[in-house]
């Protein structure tokens, strides 16, 4: 009887393990730092943001991803005095989650569009101009806050 018992325990023990490796998602990572800019243009599709207040003069960009590379790309772009973000998804079977973190110097202004992502901002002094079809905005920790909101 033990015996019988010990090779369900395994059987399930060992299916539980190969379902959990079937269907874990893989971490992909994504950074990067850009000198100091007037604006940030940033487009997303379904992720998720948080702008906080950068440590230095910089902006920092980093990514956490869970999608396919072939199903996920992060666009970047340059010039003189802005720096544009997108997240790109690919097919319509794509799984994953994609969060994005932005540290920016105060007076950054913010250029921010998004489908579904929630947007998160967080002790910095920003002007900020966006819009998102369903995700929630947040701000945290902001003094002297003054929003101004159109509604359509």
């Amino acid at each position: 009887m033990k015996s019988k018992y010990m090779q369900i325990m395994i059987g399930m023990s060992l299916s539980i393990f190969l379902a959990s490796q079937l269907f874990a998602q893989k971490n992909n990572l994504f950074e990067k730092t850009f000198s100091a800019k007037d604006k940030v243009k940033l487009k997303l599709v379904l992720g998720t943001c948080v702008i906080s207040k950068s440590a230095d003069e910089d902006i920092h960009v980093r990514v956490s991803y869970t999608y396919d590379d072939e199903d996920f790309e992060i666009q970047v772009k340059e010039k003189s005095k802005t720096v544009y973000l997108q997240e790109k998804i690919y097919g319509e079977n794509a799984r994953g989650d994609s969060d994005w973190n932005l540290a920016i110097p105060d007076d950054t202004e913010i250029d921010f569009s998004t489908a579904t992502g929630d947007l998160t901002i967080e002790g910095v002094i920003l002007e900020i101009d966006g819009n998102s079809g369903t995700g929630d905005i947040h701000v945290e920790n902001n003094e002297n806050l003054m929003v101004k909101a159109d509604m359509v």
